[in-house]
């Protein structure tokens, strides 16, 4: 059994072949899937075995590879596990993402499933799937529609390595949509959409965003020195994308 290690000593998993895994983005690389190898040796895993992966989205990405380097044909299964208000924000904050980005149909209808989402969540589930398929399948390689996906990721994977992953990703996410739009706006090369902002607010209020501890000045954001010197523009745009990560924090910056 594969596990997420904040899971490996509840009683349920006693007398059971563990293998337990840090589940964070650190350790989410080559080394860590290696040392997930080691563990399948040292507890004995053979062919006939079939392996359960138990936790989040991050168990179920090393898991799924482990076992076909480790021995190709091994059987494997997965247990979703409970998730915090945190990650269930985080989620419903890569799905808000996902059909804003595919169009205002689709995100009226996922507003409309959200909010019937405590009494039945599996429509908005089927939505979000079916919505992220529609990119999948229809820009397998990342070159046209699909890219619209990455829409917050600049500021939300800045504000995740600046917090040293004390944000996880879905709140990073969250941050950065709310800050790209601000930054859109202020910028000139976007409009407001308080749908959005609002939507994505209410996410990072259920993940209690405001509670992580961050730097007060991203590495990012010194001032440039050396061969290359800042413009008036690349100064003015630093210091807007910085007012919206502010802004969408709830913080004044500095």
């Amino acid at each position: 059994m594969i596990i997420d290690g904040r899971f490996a000593a509840e009683p349920t998993f006693d007398g059971r072949r563990l293998v337990s895994v840090v589940a964070d983005e650190q350790h989410k690389t080559l080394a860590g899937v290696e040392r997930l190898l080691v563990g399948l040796r040292e507890v004995g895993a053979a062919r006939s075995d079939r392996l359960v992966a138990v936790g989040g989205g991050l168990v179920q990405d090393v898991a799924t590879l482990a076992p076909q380097l480790y021995m190709r044909g091994l059987a494997w299964s997965y247990a979703s596990t409970t998730l915090p208000d945190t990650a269930l924000a985080g989620g419903l904050a890569e799905a808000t993402k996902i059909s804003y980005c595919r169009g205002p149909s689709v995100f009226e209808r996922y507003l409309q499933l959200e909010a019937e989402f405590g009494d039945e969540p599996r429509p908005l589930i089927h939505h979000s799937l079916n919505t992220k398929r529609w990119f999948i399948e229809t820009d397998e390689f990342d070159t046209g529609p699909r890219r619209l996906l990455n829409f917050g990721y600049t500021f939300g994977h800045a504000l995740e390595a600046a917090t040293g992953y004390a944000v996880e990703h879905g709140m990073g996410v969250a941050i950065g949509m709310i800050a790209a739009e601000r930054f859109g706006v202020v910028t000139g090369y976007g409009v407001a959409d308080a749908r959005l902002s609002e939507h994505a607010a209410l996410r990072c209020s259920l993940g209690a965003i405001r509670g992580c501890s961050a730097p007060r000045h991203s590495s990012t954001m010194r001032p440039l020195s050396g061969p290359l010197q800042p413009t008036r523009s690349m100064v003015a745009t630093l210091s807007a994308a910085r007012a919206a990560v502010g802004e969408a924090l709830g913080i004044v910056p500095g």
